[in-house]
């Protein structure tokens, strides 16, 4: 029964039944182990039954893992075999660190989905045109399901070729009756089995072969899909919070149509409700940086001093003060809702920048990890075709896709994310200012400020996530793998 869960999951359901864009990354969160589905938590078994299927798939990297590693030693003399199993166990590192750093912060995981989709719905409804966001609200959702059915599509071709395959391969030489070559140990791990490994005398006899390729399907079904499900998390969230920063920039163009001289009062009192920046402690308290009202005053002026390094670019909770309902007030009744209109904007990018640096947080050590993988997953395959002619060529292709692909993916969606928040300063500039009250320019003029840096997602504080970040991974992997090359 429903009641019979505890009150955290009764509060991830709660907030499951809530998200709409983020439906096609649940499917392949819940095939990976890392989030249950929404109808599991109708009753105590079935969620039960989810965490035993959760922990068997975690606990299955373990005994391969330690078996992989043996094998190194057991075919220290086949540099071939050896690169396979290094490259096995990186993604095996990969699987097993994402699952368990995901499922660990479930909640967090849940609450930013949830966030990201709602968390900025009252600032929308009070600046920009209503089609403009419903468009690109529209194009999220489009882009959730291509990039999702791709990440699947991705999952279950390298089920095919890494899992299904070797098994026809098998059974196909035993139906045949072929007799081994004269490399049959390289035959039997590259062609008949789904890893390379220790394994037992007779291994590819009746039953053993079934046992241990059962094992082996099911411990990289798990690697596979929560490899592909903690690289597409990344991805989306990025995605989405450019789109916002998309929404905030039209909105600021959009005060030319929307708010302008001409306006009837009533249209002006559409956008001059009741508002404050400092309602509550809450709401937009975003105390990220160092101005006092002050410096902001003096900065507001005509010259903007040139001495104010990046880092004070951002802004402290007291300086929304000066944006104060009373200020509003005390302004020109005709311009009044062009200033209104635009602290909603200032409102809206505050809590949007905020919530950067909280998403930031959450994922910045776990794509430091990935970055140092990548690394070493992108390097060894092409070292393997050089190797050995016994290499598949469809493994061959999956894998350099699968670790081409996905640092690519990422590094271009921070890219976008850091462009999407400087095109805020661009829509800034780009209004009729030159045309509007002496407030509304010095309004402009702090968001200029502000967005003068650009919001840079970051891999354990060390790396900016961009395309240059991508050609530096880049570079240096051909750098090993030329030194590995020359090496053997």
């Amino acid at each position: 029964m429903i009641s019979a869960l505890s009150a955290s999951e009764n509060e991830h359901r709660d907030i499951l039944s809530k998200l709409d864009s983020f439906n096609p990354l649940l499917i392949l969160l819940n095939v990976s182990g890392m989030l249950p589905p929404l109808r599991i938590y109708s009753s105590r078994w079935k969620t039960n039954l989810y965490n035993v299927f959760s922990g068997v798939t975690f606990l299955s990297y373990i005994p391969l893992i330690v078996m992989q590693i043996m094998g190194i030693f057991e075919y220290s003399g086949n540099l071939l075999l050896v690169t396979v199993i290094i490259f096995q166990l990186a993604a095996y590192f990969d699987g097993m660190v994402t699952m368990a750093y995901f499922i660990y912060h479930r909640k967090r995981l849940l609450n930013t989905f949830y966030s990201v989709e709602n968390k900025f719905n009252p600032f929308m409804q009070k600046v920009g045109n209503a089609q403009t966001q419903k468009k690109i609200i529209l194009g999220n959702k489009k882009f959730e399901r291509i990039i999702s059915f791709v990440a699947m599509a991705a999952f279950l071709a390298d089920m095919c070729t890494w899992c299904v395959l070797p098994s026809i391969v098998r059974y196909l030489a035993y139906f045949n009756e072929e007799e081994g070559t004269a490399d049959v140990e390289v035959k039997q791990h590259l062609e008949y089995f789904i890893l390379v490994m220790w394994l037992p005398q007779k291994a590819s006899e009746f039953p053993c072969y079934e046992i241990l390729y059962i094992f082996q399907f099911f411990s990289v079904w798990g690697v596979v899909s929560n490899y592909a499900a903690g690289k597409l998390i990344i991805v989306s969230l990025y995605y989405h919070l450019s789109s916002h920063f998309r929404i905030l920039a039209s909105a600021i163009e959009d005060i030319d149509v929307l708010c302008n001289n001409n306006t009837t009062k009533d249209e002006c009192n559409t956008f001059s409700e009741e508002m404050t920046l400092n309602t509550s402690a809450n709401d937009t308290n975003v105390s990220l940086v160092k101005f006092t009202v002050e410096d902001l005053r003096r900065h507001f002026s005509v010259t903007q001093p040139e001495n104010i390094s990046d880092k004070d670019y951002t802004f402290p909770s007291e300086c929304t003060k000066i944006f104060s309902r009373e200020d509003v007030l005390s302004t020109a009744p005709e311009h009044r809702s062009e200033v209104t209109y635009l602290t909603h904007c200032i409102k809206f990018h505050q809590v949007l920048l905020k919530f950067c640096v909280e998403v930031n947080d959450f994922l910045s050590n776990i794509l430091l990890f990935d970055l140092i993988i990548f690394q070493i997953l992108m390097c060894l395959p092409p070292l393997q075709l050089i190797l050995g002619q016994n290499v598949s060529m469809v493994k061959f292709v999956s894998s350099i896709v699968d670790t081409g692909i996905w640092p690519l993916l990422i590094c271009f969606w921070g890219e976008d994310l850091s462009q999407q928040s400087l095109s805020v300063q661009k829509a800034a500039y780009g209004c009729s200012w030159y045309n509007r009250s002496q407030r509304l320019k010095k309004l402009l003029q702090f968001i200029i400020m502000r967005t003068k840096k650009p919001v840079r997602m970051t891999a354990g504080k060390f790396y900016y996530i961009s395309l240059e970040t991508f050609a530096d991974i880049e570079n240096k992997v051909y750098a090993y793998f030329t030194i590995l090359k020359n090496s053997t």
